[in-house]
């Protein structure tokens, strides 16, 4: 998500979205006005031992008063049917939906948070995460 002079935009709708896939990496330019004329650069990878990805961002000429927020949550339970494939289920299963929000509860201590939800069964999931350099806050 991109804040700009009070503009708001997902990067999903974004006018211009280059995707390329290299073993094991997806590969993300975007462009949109927003951004002005600069890009930004996403380079995500999937953990191997567990859920989760290691994500690396990099911005190309974006004016430093522009702001871009990671949201994380959504977690749904849902399972995908080759473990999240490309072109294997709807594009849409991936976006962050209200309804996929539902019953999930964070706990946020400073740049580290907690995660507890249901999965299909009804069982407890407890997601876990430290990052540095970032701070979290709570939005509806």
């Amino acid at each position: 998500m991109s804040f700009k002079r009070n503009s708001i935009k997902k990067l999903i709708h974004a006018d211009k979205i280059e995707t390329r896939y290299r073993p094991g990496t997806m590969l993300y330019e975007i462009k949109d006005p927003i951004l002005g004329d600069g890009s930004l650069k996403l380079t995500v990878l999937a953990q191997a031992t567990e859920e989760g990805l290691v994500l690396k961002m990099e911005t190309v000429n974006i004016d430093s008063s522009t702001k871009i927020y990671a949201v994380y949550g959504g977690a749904s339970g849902t399972t995908f049917s080759r473990n999240g494939d490309i072109g294997a289920d709807p594009e849409s299963g991936f976006y962050l939906l209200p309804e996929y929000c539902l019953h999930n509860q964070f706990q946020i201590n400073k740049n580290q948070f907690q995660l507890n939800y249901l999965n299909k069964k009804k069982e407890t999931q407890i997601v876990s995460r430290k990052f540095f350099k970032y701070k979290f806050f709570t939005a509806n």
